[in-house]
């Protein structure tokens, strides 16, 4: 998995001209619901900094419902130390 500052790092990268245009849409394959610098969750600062509408197909609270559903005890420990230390 990527860290936050690498997520941070790679959306700086994105170009002046994305950042103008607000009907950009940015997909994400999994939203892992992270904080971000402020008060804003990371996703939320992505979209208020380049003006793009972030898209999830699943979030990190789906994939833990999912697992617990299907008993995964030891993937089930590892996202939630992830989201306790990461997470909104």
């Amino acid at each position: 998995m990527s860290s936050l500052p690498e997520l941070r790092s790679a959306n700086r990268r994105i170009s002046s001209s994305v950042r103008r245009r607000a009907s950009r849409v940015m997909v994400l394959a999994l939203d892992r619901q992270e904080r971000g610098q402020g008060t804003l969750s990371a996703v939320q600062e992505v979209e208020a900094t380049y003006a793009v509408r972030c898209v999830s197909i699943i979030t990190l609270s789906d994939l833990i419902e999912s697992l617990t559903a299907a008993s995964h005890v030891k993937t089930l420990e590892a996202l939630r130390r992830y989201r306790s230390e990461y997470g909104i």
